[in-house]
């Protein structure tokens, strides 16, 4: 089964122990929140809110929308979610040629999340 996870920024970093808050995505009376199992909730900023696209790279770090991700070759691409087809996909930096999730599962083991566009 695919694990529906989010994560984003908080929007208090300072109050919390990690750059990135993980859980349930909700949106409420106009602010963005992550929830966690346990019931507490925190908010996030909203433009830093992604998913977790099911994914794992090769040092076991999960994907989210958002990353930068590095092949072996060197080339450089954007996770990010396609509105008009339903679909993850990479977008190649250098030139904004985008790759489906598809390409992008077929070279896991190649692939190492090296930041994020936040």
């Amino acid at each position: 089964m695919k694990e529906i996870k989010f994560r984003g920024k908080p929007i208090e970093e300072e109050n919390y122990e990690f750059d990135w808050v993980e859980g349930f995505y909700m949106k409420e009376l106009g602010g963005h929140y992550i929830l966690f199992p346990i019931g507490q909730k925190i908010q996030v900023i909203p433009e830093t809110v992604g998913q977790f696209i099911g994914i794992i790279d090769k040092n076991d770090k999960k994907i989210y929308e958002g990353d930068i991700i590095k092949r072996n070759s060197g080339e450089k691409y954007i996770v990010r979610w396609n509105n008009k087809y339903s679909k993850f996909e990479m977008l190649r930096i250098k030139d904004n040629y985008p790759l489906d999730f598809f390409e992008l599962f077929s070279f896991k083991e190649k692939i190492e999340v090296i930041g994020d566009i936040y």
